[in-house]
């Protein structure tokens, strides 16, 4: 039995507002931008923005996000890292029984950009940032970006035909 202290009538419960709200900060420290954050936890955006500030000792950025990931994907090396993300998102998604082909799941993007962090490390000319990561996970689940299967070295890789990603970045 909730009490009136422990939820909002028709709304999430404390507990869960407080969950959101620590999962909010651990992405904005990664610079994953406020509105992607509220859109998916739906927490008020002026909120974040004043997180962000806390959090990173600077506004938030402004401006618009891409229209695809593509840009991401076409510069040297990205294709593999992005490859590499995607195979711990994936992975991680299987073991959680989420769909990452249907949904994004904010707390599986945060935790699979870690894990891929300890495979490559950041650099300052290479690298995919949470944010970025986040969009190539959108463009997955609204077919932008397809996930395709190599038979010659029998790995999944990212296929986007504008983009000229059409072929294994392992294999050629």
């Amino acid at each position: 039995m909730n009490s009136h202290v422990d939820s909002i009538p028709n709304g999430p419960t404390v507990a869960e507002i407080i969950s959101r709200i620590d999962l909010a900060i651990a992405m904005l420290s990664s610079g994953m931008r406020p509105p992607l954050i509220a859109r998916h936890l739906h927490l008020p955006g002026h909120m974040l923005r004043r997180l962000w500030e806390q959090v990173n000792g600077r506004p938030a950025p402004r401006g618009q996000f891409p229209p695809d990931s593509t840009r991401l994907l076409t510069a040297p090396g990205a294709t593999t890292e992005a490859v590499a993300w995607w195979s711990v998102y994936y992975r991680l998604g299987s073991d959680a029984g989420v769909n990452v082909h249907r949904a994004i799941d904010l707390t599986l993007l945060l935790r699979a950009h870690r894990q891929y962090r300890l495979l490559f490390p950041p650099k300052p000319d290479r690298g995919l940032s949470l944010q970025g990561t986040y969009f190539i996970a959108r463009d997955i689940v609204t077919h932008t970006v397809e996930v395709r299967y190599c038979k010659s070295c029998r790995i999944h890789y990212l296929y986007h035909l504008q983009a000229s990603l059409v072929s294994c970045p392992f294999c050629g």
